[in-house]
């Protein structure tokens, strides 16, 4: 493979000299341009793992609060992390890497787009897997962006809102600022329905996209911009082809890891082992409320969770097969919970149990299994109900923080995250309130002074 350089445009906004990325500047920077000359050399780039499957920004799961840091590691990190664990206002509370990595993958996927046309097509089905693949991994990036440094998307407001750098080609003197978050969306949503008209519909390997987990990827988006009809079709189409669950009363709850990365509910594999050293750390734990909310028949329990010697629960049920900040892919299940909360929305109250029930029998020990039942119970504790398993059993998914937002902006939940710490030396709590602008963390503070972007507001 030949090498891509990715000029200047990497400098100004995904490497700045930052605490944490030194290791990026070790090597004299040479930013010339190597040029693709076929569609393997572009196959190549999009099969480089570590950019592509691996960038996913662990920020997405450090505010959230199903788990802690103990005191005494807290104590122990940078103190920017500890700024970002407890959401202080200040331009330091983020995690630089979280924006480093993932614009480092959608460069990638501006140079294949840029290139793909000025190779010879040798192989139809090739080019448009392709082109496919680097729409996908342009899109999926740029919504993980937007769910960490942009507000939630409101129609109504879209056009004064604060998105993100919308750069798309390799010319280097390209001046970037920020669109609107309108603009944003609309570009997210382009890339990943260019990427499902061009994708096959499966593929030998779970780290190069499929059609449908371009539609997995648009339930996704569309959930968290409350489109609903249109995030229901996308699941439904996604799960005509592919609607298999694992029975967990079959997967050995004692080893280390349970879960295997090629498991059939991955329709595309991809998780964040860069970031963040928050969720990594040997002091992380998960909450004894959370833990306790599942039920003892609840084969999660044992899959999901150790209890370690002093006590305190650790989580162990990664679909990436291994420890990692957290799988940042697209799987069946989530499309089941994406269905179980949109019939929910339309009244549809015994269908959304009956899709809720298809997914949780294969959760709990089969011999004592009790269906969900409609009979007595309204919308809203159905709405309760699909919420709840949707946060069992996407742990550590990276949606959580998605949906906090999407519930209090659209259904006015009223989730408030709450944390406490004593790494000051006294015990104080700390609150992220519904709607507070901090729910759209600080661009990394280098970026915005080599750049000039606009930071976001905290007030």
């Amino acid at each position: 493979m030949k090498r891509i350089k990715l000029g200047l445009f990497l400098i100004i906004v995904i490497l700045p000299i930052i605490q944490g990325c030194e290791h990026f500047l070790d090597e004299k920077a040479d930013y010339s341009f190597s040029t693709p000359e076929s569609l393997n050399d572009l196959r190549a780039l999009l099969d480089n793992e570590v950019i592509i499957n691996q960038g996913y920004p662990g920020l997405t799961e450090v505010g959230n609060t199903d788990y802690y840091l103990d005191d005494v590691e807290l104590g122990n990190i940078a103190s920017y992390l500890q700024d970002t664990y407890l959401w202080d206002s200040n331009d330091e509370a983020t995690d630089p890497s979280s924006w480093v990595k993932p614009y480092e993958a959608i460069m990638v996927a501006n140079v294949v787009l840029e290139s793909i046309n000025k190779v010879p097509v040798s192989d139809e089905t090739l080019y448009r897997q392709v082109l496919g693949e680097a729409h996908f991994v342009r899109g999926m990036f740029m919504f993980y962006l937007s769910q960490l440094f942009c507000q939630p998307y409101d129609e109504n407001l879209s056009t004064d809102q604060l998105g993100l750098p919308l750069k798309y080609t390799a010319n280097i003197a390209e001046k970037i600022e920020r669109s609107s978050l309108k603009k944003t969306y609309e570009q997210i949503l382009l890339d990943l329905n260019t990427a499902k008209d061009h994708l096959p519909e499966r593929s030998s390997y779970k780290t190069r996209a499929t059609k449908s987990a371009a539609m997995a990827g648009l339930s996704r988006v569309y959930l968290s911009m409350a489109a609903y009809d249109k995030a229901e079709r996308m699941t439904d189409s996604a799960l005509l082809i592919n609607k298999e669950l694992l029975d967990y009363n079959k997967i050995n709850d004692q080893i280390a890891f349970p879960f295997k990365a090629d498991n059939p509910e991955i329709i595309y594999q991809a998780y964040s082992p860069w970031t963040s050293a928050i969720l990594l750390s040997s002091g992380t734990f998960v909450s004894d409320q959370f833990y306790n909310a599942f039920e003892e028949d609840d084969l999660r329990k044992a899959l999901f969770f150790t209890v370690n010697a002093n006590g305190k629960i650790s989580f162990k049920g990664y679909y990436t097969g291994f420890r990692t900040s957290f799988f940042a892919g697209l799987s069946v299940d989530e499309l089941y919970l994406n269905k179980a909360e949109l019939l929910a929305r339309k009244g549809m109250l015994a269908g959304s149990l009956d899709v809720l029930n298809e997914l949780r029998v294969k959760r709990y020990k089969s011999q004592s299994y009790k269906q969900l039942l409609v009979a007595g119970l309204n919308r809203n504790e159905v709405m309760n109900i699909v919420l709840d398993e949707r946060r069992k059993q996407l742990f550590f998914r990276g949606v959580r923080w998605m949906d906090v937002r999407r519930l209090n902006k659209f259904d006015n939940q009223g989730i408030i995250l709450r944390r406490t710490s004593a790494v000051t030396g006294v015990l104080k709590l700390y609150e992220l309130k519904p709607n507070d602008l901090r729910f759209a963390y600080p661009i990394p503070k280098d970026v915005v002074l080599m750049s000039g972007l606009k930071q976001n507001p905290k007030q």
